[in-house]
C-alpha cells in the first residue's frame, strides 16, 4: 500500500464536487430554518441524515458516517432518487 503524507495532494473528481455543492447549499438552507426556530435540533439531524443520504457528499459526511452512501452500492450515482423527501414543515 502506498503511504500518504499530509502534503500530498488529494484531489475530488468533478461529480463529487457537484454532490458537495449540493449538499452544502441545501443544508445552508436548513441551518437558517434551525437558526430562525423554524425546526428543532431534532428536524435539523433528520434532515441532515437525508441529505447526506441523497448527495452522498464526500466532505459531508465525514462526521456522519453511518448514513449509508448510494454510491458505494452498484448502481450509479446518476440513478439516485429524491424518493425519502421529508414531510412539509408545519
Amino acid at each position: 500500500m502506498e503511504e500518504r503524507h499530509m502534503t500530498d495532494e488529494i484531489r475530488m473528481t468533478g461529480e463529487q464536487f457537484s454532490r458537495e455543492l449540493e449538499y452544502q447549499a441545501a443544508l445552508y438552507f436548513v441551518k437558517q430554518m434551525r437558526r430562525r426556530g423554524m425546526i428543532s435540533g431534532a428536524d435539523y439531524r433528520e434532515w441532515r441524515r437525508i441529505l447526506i443520504g441523497e448527495c452522498d457528499p464526500p466532505i459531508g459526511r465525514i462526521d456522519n458516517p453511518a448514513v449509508p452512501s448510494p454510491t458505494a452500492g452498484t448502481a450509479p450515482a446518476s440513478s439516485r432518487s429524491a424518493e425519502r423527501v421529508p414531510e412539509p414543515l408545519k
